[in-house]
């Protein structure tokens, strides 16, 4: 199930219920549900959402020597998966990452792409060198073991619009 428009609303709802204000959710009879409920409602959501989403292969090794840089990346921007249509199943979807260009960090949007035949993606990873040094290695498609840098979505995400950039 790729299509998130073909999946029950409370799966669509879920991954978004941390954006809800929390307040209005602690009120006596939701602290008061029985741990039998609670218990049934995130097995719901794990049993009939989970797995719904083709994800792209990871890799797990870097393909790229880190670079340094002077802060860390900004939290991921959230994105909309947009509905894919039913002849497209040959498509998975790629979460958006942060790049390091000129100094800033810029957000690559996310989105189905066509996995490369033998392709992995790596999604960057953040450290701190020996001397103290902030080090990224940047997000790359590794095709055969050699990097070939990120692939442009065939659907993108719906949100953001545009690539958005934070000066840091």
């Amino acid at each position: 199930m790729n299509n998130p428009s073909q999946m029950p609303a409370f799966c669509r709802i879920l991954p978004q219920l941390h954006l809800l204000p929390v307040r209005p959710f602690l009120t006596r009879s939701t602290r008061r549900l029985p741990l039998a409920v609670r218990l049934a409602l995130v097995l719901a959501s794990t049993t009939h959402c989970g797995g719904g989403l083709t994800l792209v292969p990871q890799a797990e090794t870097p393909p790229t020597e880190a670079v340094s840089v002077t802060s860390l990346p900004p939290p991921a921007v959230p994105e909309e998966i947009p509905p894919l249509t039913n002849e497209r199943t040959d498509l998975a979807w790629m979460d958006g990452c942060w790049e390091w260009s000129v100094g800033r960090w810029i957000w690559a949007r996310g989105g189905w792409v066509e996995v490369p035949q033998r392709g992995a993606y790596f999604p960057g990873k953040i450290a701190v060198g020996s001397d103290g040094a902030l080090l990224w290695t940047p997000c790359s498609w590794v095709v055969d073991g050699k990097p070939i840098g990120l692939i442009t979505p065939v659907v993108p995400a719906r949100y953001p619009a545009s690539a958005r950039s934070v000066a840091r």
